[in-house]
């Protein structure tokens, strides 16, 4: 090796460019790395947190004025959920409108399908204002299940409808959120059918059936 090389190597030794990581930098950086997720982990929890609670309280909101809408308009009124599609919205009636139990509804459409006879059902229409027009839960909110007082169990899917009407009266329901598939985060929109009331649990609470 020539004279000049040799002492271009050392300098590069010297110098450290050749150098690899120690087995000390390398737990240093895991170790910032750890104490930056362990920081990044509980905020975004937080954020998701809020949306749920701030959810909660716009459903809140929502039922409070579609009871006194019923009540003001003489009409029957409803919100609908949509927990396939994670949407919400409200339609009136001005029909005569009697609630079915599942288990009644499911024997008239046997019967119509046996006379081949269609059943006349109240004729619903969205609200002329905002609350006609479809909301959307927000990402990573998700309706995990609804119970109202003509259902013999929660409801996980499909279209659900929540009836307020004129006289000042709507019906029981429990309507649980999430953020959480494993349902560690939620609440619980417990409806009260006298006064149209909806408190919030941060809880599933039991079914109360009659």
């Amino acid at each position: 090796m020539a004279p000049m090389d040799f002492r271009i190597q050392r300098t590069m030794l010297a110098t450290g460019k050749n150098r690899g990581f120690s087995l000390l930098e390398i737990l240093v950086v895991l170790l910032l790395i750890g104490v930056f997720t362990a920081i990044a982990i509980p905020t975004f929890r937080s954020i998701t947190g809020s949306k749920l609670k701030s959810t909660a309280n716009q459903l809140q909101g929502l039922i409070r004025d579609t009871y006194a809408r019923a009540s003001l308009s003489g009409k029957t009124c409803r919100i609908v959920f949509d927990m396939d599609k994670r949407e919400y919205w409200v339609e009136e009636s001005s029909d005569t409108v009697k609630v079915k139990s599942q288990k009644q509804e499911e024997e008239d459409e046997k019967q119509a399908r046996d006379t081949g006879k269609p059943v006349k059902n109240p004729d619903f229409k969205a609200v002329e204002d905002e609350l006609g027009e479809k909301q959307k839960l927000p990402e990573d909110v998700y309706f995990r299940s609804i119970w109202i007082d003509r259902f013999e169990e929660r409801a996980g899917k499909g279209q659900i409808a929540l009836y307020f009407f004129p006289d000042g009266y709507t019906e029981e329901a429990q309507i649980v959120i999430a953020d959480d598939p494993e349902g560690k985060r939620l609440y619980d929109l417990v409806v009260e059918p006298l006064t149209g009331a909806v408190v919030i649990e941060d809880q599933e609470l039991p079914l109360e059936k009659s």
